[in-house]
């Protein structure tokens, strides 16, 4: 009978330990399916930013340009950089545009920006293709004004009787338009603008960015990467494409999305601080590890309950069973010692 009882605790005890790892295998499935999901829906995040990024960015530069081509209508003939009526003007723009100034140039370069000053950009870039007609957002350039600044210049043709007669300009500084940008986002989802030749043309400030250099190349070429690497974002990029990558340095990790602007081959970069979305998974993982704990307990509970109930019944079987055979074996000698007949149904 000892056997026999043992043989079940054993068979029992297996049960147990079967059922605890199943309970726990499923929920580690569950906790990996649920990492999955969130990376998933990070990523997918950080795509509708970008776009949304996008679309805020493409506007900002239309109105802009806008502002200024509706400038231009004021100018019947070549701006003088000594007109003190043209201050005025550009003054007005100045202040009704996100523009940290606005400034005129004539035919020969020679300008006047909203507050005063005066130089000559005869060997800009953008003025010579502003004076052939063109509408032009340049990339980053280094002010010829104030020393150390960079700054992004948009240009217009001033134009009369098809010939022109000047261009009409507006500057920013680089971090102007990344304020702009970034006002919209939490402080741990940043967004970043460089131009064809990745010079940032946004740099946001804050301790999640990991941005160390002016160029994106050399901050990307100095990561380590999770997912992605430095020669596909290339290929991408240099054919116009869109991707992910998630990146190391030194500590901390960020996950980033990439696509193109549509403006003069810029890019936007969309990123977040890794961190926050695995304190979101373990949060939730802890969550299914009680859940699991609680489970197991009251899977526990409810075997030592089953066990301890079969064992009761168990033995009060016994004890009747006992007190048959007693009953039968007094029967027996009561016979035994009569000389009664006795019959049993």
């Amino acid at each position: 009978m000892g056997k026999l009882i043992d043989k079940k605790a054993k068979r029992v005890f297996f049960i147990i330990m079967c059922s605890v790892l199943l309970i726990v295998h499923a929920f580690m499935q569950f906790g990996i399916s649920i990492s999955e999901m969130e990376l998933s829906n990070t990523q997918k995040n950080l795509e509708e930013m970008a776009e949304s990024s996008i679309r805020e960015v493409r506007k900002e530069y239309e109105d802009m340009i806008r502002s200024l081509q509706e400038m231009t209508d004021a100018f019947d003939q070549t701006p003088s950089v000594d007109d003190e009526h043209i201050y005025k003007q550009l003054a007005f723009l100045k202040s009704v545009t996100t523009f940290d100034y606005v400034g005129v140039a004539d035919i020969y370069g020679n300008t006047v920006d909203s507050v005063g000053q005066k130089t000559n950009i005869a060997n800009r870039e953008y003025f010579q293709k502003a004076m052939r007609g063109k509408t032009v957002i340049s990339g980053v350039l280094d002010s010829q004004v104030v020393k150390q600044e960079e700054i992004q210049v948009l240009a217009v043709p001033i134009q009369n009787n098809g010939r022109t007669d000047g261009i009409l300009f507006g500057i920013m500084d680089i971090d102007t338009l990344g304020r702009t940008i970034n006002e919209a986002y939490l402080d741990h989802i940043y967004v970043q603008i460089v131009d064809a030749e990745g010079n940032y043309i946004t740099r946001f400030q804050s301790e999640d960015v990991l941005s160390r250099y002016k160029n994106v190349w050399d901050d990307l070429e100095k990561y380590k990467y999770r997912s992605g690497s430095y020669k596909k974002i290339k290929e991408d990029i240099a054919n116009g494409k869109e991707g992910h990558f998630a990146f190391q340095y030194g500590e901390e990790e960020r996950d980033s999305y990439y696509a193109p602007l549509g403006i003069n081959h810029y890019y936007i970069y969309v990123t977040t601080n890794s961190k926050y979305l695995k304190e979101h998974i373990n949060g939730t993982n802890r969550k299914m590890i009680t859940m699991a704990a609680e489970l197991v307990v009251a899977f526990l509970i409810l075997l030592i309950g089953v066990y301890r109930y079969n064992r009761k019944v168990h033995q009060e079987i016994l004890e009747s069973h006992e007190e048959a055979i007693s009953n039968e074996e007094m029967m027996r000698i009561a016979i035994s010692q009569s000389e009664q007949a006795v019959f049993e149904y």
